[in-house]
């Protein structure tokens, strides 16, 4: 559903956009009328749940198995869905914050934005929903500014917008 209200955001008409919720019904309407061997419903991209957990390292087990919006799951339910899927591996300190999420470049990697979802759970200036937002650079990037966590956010397009063109 996110990334079918991702799309028809992105081929809206920025200056006559609907309202959230229309865009949202008009995405659950595309996908139940859909049929399901067309092309857009092929080419979908594969659903994406981000789990977190704490590893204790005297017991060595995991504990403390939740969502990324804090929705506590059963650790033995996180380790059968890591059964079947990509493990994409996150490292954090005591205060949260993550430590390597993998390489630097100009955009986030996939396993970078998914960090920033779960350190800011959305945008950091009016907190909307993460899937809706993009990767800021605090440091600009064109000024010498890494592609690193430390120097990244989540923003929503307006919250980036108004970072961009008000300072």
């Amino acid at each position: 559903l996110s990334s079918r209200t991702d799309l028809l955001w992105r081929e809206e008409d920025p200056r006559h956009r609907p309202t959230t919720e229309q865009r949202l019904a008009d995405a659950v309407a595309q996908l139940l009328c859909e049929p399901a061997n067309s092309d857009a419903s092929k080419s979908r991209s594969q659903t994406v749940l981000f789990i977190m957990a704490n590893y204790d390292v005297v017991s060595r087990r995991l504990r403390d198995a939740r969502l990324a919006d804090g929705t506590p799951i059963p650790v033995e339910t996180a380790k059968d869905l890591a059964c079947d899927a990509k493990i994409v591996p996150a490292f954090f300190d005591a205060r949260s914050q993550p430590l390597w999420v993998g390489m630097s470049k100009r955009l986030a990697t996939r396993s970078q934005r998914m960090a920033l979802f779960a350190r800011d759970r959305g945008c950091v200036g009016c907190n909307a929903d993460p899937e809706w937002c993009q990767a800021h650079h605090i440091v600009p990037w064109q000024a010498d500014g890494p592609t690193d966590i430390e120097n990244l956010c989540l923003l929503c397009s307006r919250c980036h917008h108004q970072v961009h063109d008000d300072g």
